[in-house]
């Protein structure tokens, strides 16, 4: 069940990445050039003017954290995951209000595989905005990691019912369920899935969906619908990577 774990993880985070940066902050003085040269992927300098970001803040007295956030997301793009983490610690100890401190150092502790600090860090992030489903759903992300399955699912379920037009929360959902084999509620996710993919043209999920429909069909010998779904699976995953490769031609000419 290692790869079903896996896969709630991701899309968990491509939900909520956000939270890390995310801000209402202004575009003056050294926060405007950390935001610029994060945008230019310039990392050792954003780096520096994120430093001074927050001096500047610590010098106006301010509790703002938007230095320590963007600088720990540089550090992490610059692999000092130590110092990142030791970063957003600093940031939950500034302003220990702030919703995207928690979040984002809960997201640090999942990547060291820290899982329980992570799920006591999501946990404070829910509390502190019950109605961040983006909070919600790394929680059960991490407990789903450290092996609170039952836990997750009741959470997961409650992201689906705030966001039930959501392809990526349902798939989650789904794969919370595959991983408690409880296969039957599972095909019924992953149906609903696959019908919010295709409304969305998102092929990444679609894909994803079709291939663990398959192995949960295989898990129940429906061995003749598990090849179907495989290579409807491969189909996607073609066009996928098509698609990605024409956006990706259309952003380097400046079309995007």
């Amino acid at each position: 069940m290692k790869r079903a774990v896996a896969a709630i993880v991701m899309l968990c985070r491509f939900a909520c990445a956000q939270i890390e940066i995310d801000s209402d902050i202004g575009d003056t003085g050294a926060i405007a050039d950390c935001i610029g040269n994060i945008q230019d992927e310039e990392w050792t300098e954003a780096e520096k003017w994120c430093e001074k970001a927050i001096e500047e803040f610590k010098e106006e007295g301010s509790t703002e954290i938007e230095g320590h956030l963007k600088l720990s997301l540089v550090l992490n793009k610059l692999g000092k995951h130590k110092k990142a983490k030791r970063m957003l610690k600093k940031a939950v100890k500034i302003n220990p209000l702030d919703v995207r401190g928690h979040a984002s150092l809960a997201m640090a502790h999942e990547r060291e595989r820290e899982f329980d600090a992570a799920v006591t860090a999501f946990s404070e992030a829910s509390r502190l905005e019950p109605t961040n489903l983006k909070a919600k759903s790394g929680l059960a992300s991490a407990l789903t990691s450290a092996g609170k399955k039952e836990e997750a699912e009741v959470i997961f379920r409650e992201v689906v019912k705030g966001t039930p037009d959501d392809a990526k929360s349902r798939f989650n959902l789904f794969m919370s369920l595959k991983s408690q084999e409880k296969f039957d509620d599972a095909l019924i996710e992953i149906a609903e899935t696959i019908r919010l993919s295709e409304a969305e043209g998102n092929l990444q999920i679609e894909s994803a969906a079709h291939g663990n429909r398959g192995w949960v069909l295989q898990q129940l010998g429906r061995k003749e619908e598990a090849e179907t779904e495989f290579s409807i699976a491969k189909e996607k995953k073609k066009a996928a990577q098509v698609k990605q490769e024409e956006e990706h031609r259309a952003y380097v000419n400046g079309e995007l």
